[in-house]
């Protein structure tokens, strides 16, 4: 059987209904709870305590990632920089987030297709996609000022990512295809280490562009992952496989759950 790590990350609160269609022990084996950002006080069920894991707790632990906004993407990097624990004892790690819904069905589907069909080595899962134009050409400006990388931002993001895999992308194609959302996906953990690298080598790139002004960072660094995810299935015909786990974002709300007998 492939052994997996989901990553559930949150900054404040946990819902405990949003797991209870996993048997316990699944849960504690499949999932762990990711704390970021010591500044907020956290709010969860004792029941969770034996599953999480916060990230200010870690051997190496940068604070700078959270105080400039970089949300998931501050999970991931500190999963590279602590993979001794975080990323080698399994063959897949990914993050999702506090306010997605799971159920045993997800679970055992992405059993299946790990154990089950040919190559699953080169599978990603995830939730949501959309085409990547509508992530590249997104722009913000406040008093004339452009907050995002708009398409001049990214080519020169394709450009250092065709100099650092040696690849020939052509920006035109690329922005076409598809891009996964979200910061969240489960893939090989050799894809992950190969690709984590590269996005923090992008992020001089990111904040010369941006000003340092780091309003829409989550955003951007969100299309990073997307567009290097996307890179690397033209590349190597990578299977992406979604999965039916609900994200509800109205749990952002504290002390609102809606009430469900079936997740789906």
């Amino acid at each position: 059987m492939a052994k997996y790590k989901i990553y559930v990350v949150f900054h404040k609160m946990l819902y405990k209904e949003c797991y209870s269609d996993i048997p316990e022990d699944i849960l504690r084996d499949k999932l762990a709870f990711y704390a970021v950002n010591s500044q907020i006080e956290k709010e969860y069920d004792p029941w969770f305590e034996q599953s999480i894991l916060r990230e200010y707790a870690l051997p190496v632990y940068i604070p700078s990632m959270q105080e400039k906004r970089f949300c998931e993407s501050s999970a991931y990097l500190h999963m590279l920089l602590n993979k001794e624990t975080l990323v080698e004892p399994y063959e897949f790690i990914g993050c999702f987030h506090y306010d997605m819904i799971f159920s045993k069905k997800a679970l055992d589907y992405i059993d299946y297709v790990l154990n089950s069909l040919p190559d699953p080595n080169n599978t990603v899962f995830y939730i949501n996609k959309v085409p990547a134009i509508r992530q590249l050409g997104s722009s913000y400006k406040t008093n004339g000022v452009e907050e995002c990388l708009v398409h001049d931002g990214w080519r020169k993001i394709l450009d250092l990512y065709n100099t650092y895999f040696k690849t020939s992308h052509v920006y035109e194609f690329i922005a076409f295809d598809d891009m996964i959302l979200n910061h969240t996906f489960l893939l090989h953990k050799e894809l992950f280490k190969e690709i984590a690298p590269f996005f923090m080598d992008a992020l001089p790139i990111i904040f010369d562009r941006l000003n340092h002004n780091i309003r829409h960072i989550p955003y951007v660094l969100e299309t990073l992952w997307g567009m290097i995810l996307m890179l690397k299935k033209r590349e190597t015909g990578a299977r992406w496989v979604i999965l039916d786990i609900i994200h509800d974002e109205a749990l952002k709300e504290k002390g609102f759950l809606e009430t469900r007998n079936t997740y789906g």
